[in-house]
C-alpha cells in the first residue's frame, strides 16, 4: 500500500512540475506581479528546477514500481514498467498537465510559485549543481562555435579614447555606432520583456514616470493582460504626471526579433526613432528595442566602461546590473566561479541568496560590490570597487 502511495506522489509531483514549468514560460512574455516574478527574471533557474523536480518525482516512482512488479512478475517487469511508465508519463505527466498550464496560466502561477520555491531551498545544492554544470557546457559550446564576431561597446570605447585614424570624434562615434550594430538582430539588443515593468491603460502617467526614474529605459503597458504598446523617457515625458495614458500617446509598434537592426532604425528614421514591442515568430512580446535607451546607449560613450577600468587598486565604478559576467571579467581581470548566473545581478544575488535593498555590500575578494539602486524585483545598478590586489 505504502509503495502505490509514493508511485502516486512521483507521478503527481512530475505532472506539477511540467505544469507549472509551462505556466511560468506562457506568461514570461506578460506582467507577473509579486515573488512569481523572480521566475521571469531567472528563466533558467526556472528551467532548471522543474527539470530536476520531475527526474526525482519519475526516478522515485519508476524505482518503487520496478521492485513492486519484480516480486509479482519476476524477469519481465523492467520491460513492462519502462513501457507502462513512458505511456502514463507522457499523457498524465506531460499532455495534460501542459494542456492545462496554458489555459490556466493565471491560476496555476500563485500557488505553484510557492510550492517551486520551497523545493529549490530544499534541494539547491542539486539545482545550484545542475545549473553550473549547464553553463559550464554552454560555455564550452560557444567557444567551439564559429559566430561572426560583433565589438563589444567596451572595445569601442578603447578606439574612440586612442584614434588611429586620422577621423574626428563625432565621424568615430557614427562609425563606432554602426559597429555596435552590425550584423546583429532585434533579438541580440533588446531589452528581455521580464526586465520591463509594465502599465496599465488608462493608468496614471505617474505609475511610468516613477519606474523611468529607477533607471528602466522601457515601460510597457498592457490592456486586458495582454501589451498593446511601449512607452521610452521621450514619450513618458510628452504626458502630464495626473493624466491617463491612452493609446494616442504610446508608440505600437511591434517588430520581429530576427529583423537586423540596423534596417529596424532605417525603416524608423523618419518617426523619430520610436520605440517597439518585440515579438517571435509566434507573435508573443519578447522584449522592447529603440527608442531613446538605444540611442543613448550608441552614443553615451562617457557610460561605457574601459575594459581595464578595475583592474587598478582603488578603482571604483557604477555599473548597470545587467552588466554580463563577460564583461566585468575584461573590466577586473578576474575569473569569476561558474553558477547560475549570467549577470553581476545575478552573481550578488546567488551569494547573498536574497534580492538586495539599496546599501547592501557583497565583499568577494578582491571586489566590493555595493547595491546602489535596487526595487523589489532586481537590482539596478551597482558600485563595484576593487579593496585590494
Amino acid at each position: 500500500m505504502s509503495g502505490a502511495i509514493i508511485i502516486l506522489l512521483g507521478l503527481v509531483g512530475a505532472a506539477f512540475f511540467a505544469m507549472s514549468e509551462t505556466a511560468f514560460v506562457v506568461r514570461l512574455y506578460r506582467y507577473t506581479a509579486g515573488k512569481a516574478s523572480w521566475w521571469q527574471q531567472n528563466p533558467e533557474q526556472l528551467l532548471v528546477t522543474t527539470l530536476v523536480g520531475t527526474n526525482i518525482s519519475i526516478v522515485v516512482a519508476a524505482s518503487v514500481a520496478t521492485e513492486m512488479a519484480l516480486k509479482v512478475m519476476g524477469g519481465y517487469a523492467e520491460i513492462l514498467v519502462t513501457v507502462v511508465f513512458s505511456v502514463v508519463s507522457l499523457i498524465f505527466c506531460e499532455t495534460i498537465p501542459k494542456s492545462i498550464a496554458l489555459q490556466k496560466s493565471d491560476k496555476i502561477i500563485p500557488w505553484a510559485n510557492h510550492v517551486l520555491l520551497a523545493f529549490r531551498a530544499v534541494a539547491y545544492p542539486v539545482v545550484y549543481a545542475a545549473s553550473a554544470f549547464s553553463r559550464f557546457v554552454t560555455k564550452v559550446f560557444e567557444r567551439i562555435g564559429t559566430t561572426e564576431y560583433a565589438p563589444q561597446p567596451a572595445e569601442l570605447i578603447e578606439v574612440l579614447r586612442n584614434p588611429i585614424h586620422d577621423l574626428d570624434r563625432g565621424r568615430l562615434t557614427a562609425l563606432a555606432a554602426l559597429l555596435r550594430f552590425a550584423k546583429r538582430r532585434v533579438l541580440d539588443v533588446m531589452t528581455p520583456i521580464s526586465q520591463i515593468p509594465v502599465v496599465n491603460l488608462g493608468a496614471p502617467a505617474r505609475e511610468a514616470h516613477e519606474k523611468l526614474r529607477n533607471g528602466i529605459g522601457y515601460v510597457a503597458v498592457s490592456k486586458d493582460d495582454k501589451l498593446i504598446g511601449v512607452l521610452d523617457i521621450t514619450l513618458c515625458g510628452k504626458i502630464p504626471l495626473g493624466e491617463p495614458i491612452n493609446a494616442d500617446r504610446i508608440s505600437t509598434l511591434f517588430v520581429p526579433e530576427n529583423k537586423e537592426a540596423l534596417e529596424f532604425v532605417h525603416e524608423t528614421r523618419n518617426k523619430n526613432f520610436p520605440p517597439a514591442l518585440v515579438v517571435d515568430e509566434f507573435g508573443n512580446v519578447t522584449g522592447a528595442f529603440g527608442g531613446y535607451p538605444i540611442v543613448r546607449w550608441i552614443f553615451d560613450f562617457g557610460a561605457v566602461p574601459s575594459k581595464k577600468a578595475l583592474q587598478y587598486p582603488g578603482a571604483s565604478l557604477v555599473i548597470r546590473g545587467d552588466t554580463s559576467i563577460e564583461k566585468l571579467e575584461l573590466m577586473t581581470g578576474e575569473r569569476f566561479p561558474v553558477g547560475a548566473y549570467q549577470t553581476v545581478a545575478g552573481f550578488i544575488i546567488e551569494k547573498l541568496r536574497k534580492i538586495p535593498r539599496p546599501g547592501d555590500v557583497l565583499v568577494w575578494e578582491p571586489l566590493k560590490f555595493t547595491v546602489v539602486a535596487a526595487d523589489q524585483k532586481k537590482i539596478v545598478r551597482v558600485r563595484v570597487e576593487r579593496i585590494s590586489d
